[in-house]
C-alpha cells in the first residue's frame, strides 16, 4: 500500500482534549442519559467490591451482578457514542433502553475478551497444573508450582498470543462506536482503518485514564481524610470512597468511549 493510502494519523491531544471538552460542556446530556444506569451501576459495583474485598467465593449472585454491571455499562456507552457521533440525544429524563445497539455492543465487548482466551489457555498449559490444582485455585487456594513441570515454549507462545490479543484488541475496539450507531461487525474494515495508529490509539486510552486515575487517587485521598477525621470508621469510609469511586470510574469510561468515536469518526471518513 503506498504511503498516500495509509490511513490519517490520529491526533492524540486534540483527541484527548475534546474527550474531556464534550464531557464538560455537555454535562447534561451526560447526565440526563447516564444517571438511571449509574445509579444500578455503582450499587453493583458496590456490591462486587464488598464481596471480592471479603474474599467470598463466586457465587450466582456475583456473576449476575457482573453480567448486569455489563449490561448497564453497554447502555450507557452506546447512548454516548450515539450523542457523539450522530447527534442524537434521549429527551426523557430517565434513558433506560437496551435494544439491538446494546447487544451487539456486549457481543463485541465478550469477543474482545475472547481474543486474549487461548494465551491464557497455552499458559495455564505451561504451569502443568492438574485440573484438580486449577478448581483449588478458583477456590481461593494457593497452587503450589513445582518449577520442574514449567513448560517453557508454551509460557513462550502463551505470552506472543496474549500480545498479539492485546494488539488486536486495540485496533478492534473501534467496533463498538461501529456497531452502537449500526455500521455493523466488519473487523477487515476496521483493522485496515487503524493500520498505524496502534500506538496512538493506545496512547490516546491510556493518557485519559492516568489523567482520570490521578484524579480518583486524589478525591479519594481527601474524602477518606475527611471521613475518618469527623469519626466515621474504616467499613463506613470504605464503603464512601468505593462509591466515589465508581463515580468517577463512570466518567473514566464515558471519557474513554469519547476516545473511541472520536477517533472512528476521523478514520471512517476516508
Amino acid at each position: 500500500m503506498s504511503e498516500n493510502l495509509l490511513p490519517p494519523k490520529l491526533p492524540v491531544i486534540e483527541m484527548v482534549k475534546e474527550a474531556f471538552q464534550g464531557a464538560y460542556f455537555h454535562f447534561n446530556d451526560m447526565v440526563r442519559i447516564v444517571w438511571l444506569p449509574t445509579l444500578l451501576y455503582v450499587m453493583i459495583n458496590v456490591y462486587i467490591s464488598q464481596q471480592t474485598a471479603n474474599a467470598l467465593e463466586p457465587s450466582i449472585f456475583l456473576l449476575g451482578a457482573f453480567m448486569a454491571s455489563t449490561f448497564l455499562w453497554a447502555m450507557m456507552a452506546v447512548a454516548w457514542h450515539r450523542r457523539i457521533l450522530t447527534g442524537e440525544t434521549p429527551t426523557d429524563l430517565v434513558h433506560f433502553k437496551f435494544g439491538r445497539p446494546e447487544a451487539r455492543f456486549v457481543l463485541v465487548t465478550i469477543m474482545l475478551t475472547l481474543l486474549f482466551l487461548p494465551g491464557v489457555i497455552f499458559i495455564v498449559m505451561s504451569t502443568g497444573l492438574s485440573t484438580a490444582d486449577l478448581q483449588n485455585m478458583m477456590a481461593g487456594a494457593e497452587p503450589t508450582l513445582q518449577p520442574d513441570n514449567v513448560s517453557v515454549p508454551f509460557l513462550i507462545v502463551g505470552y506472543v498470543l496474549l500480545f498479539m490479543a492485546f494488539h488486536f484488541s486495540v485496533r478492534l475496539s473501534l467496533l463498538l462506536p461501529a456497531v452502537a450507531i449500526g455500521d455493523g461487525v466488519n473487523a477487515g474494515q476496521v483493522i485496515n482503518m487503524t493500520k498505524g495508529n496502534f500506538w496512538r490509539l493506545l496512547g490516546a486510552v491510556l493518557l485519559c485514564g492516568l489523567i482520570v486515575a490521578i484524579a480518583v487517587n486524589i478525591v479519594s485521598a481527601i474524602v477518606g481524610s475527611v471521613f475518618l477525621a469527623i469519626g466515621l470508621g474504616v467499613a463506613e469510609v470504605t464503603l464512601i470512597i468505593n462509591i466515589v469511586v465508581s463515580l468517577l470510574s463512570i466518567f473514566a469510561l464515558v471519557v474513554n468511549v469519547a476516545v473511541l468515536s472520536i477517533a472512528y469518526r476521523h478514520l471512517s471518513k476516508t
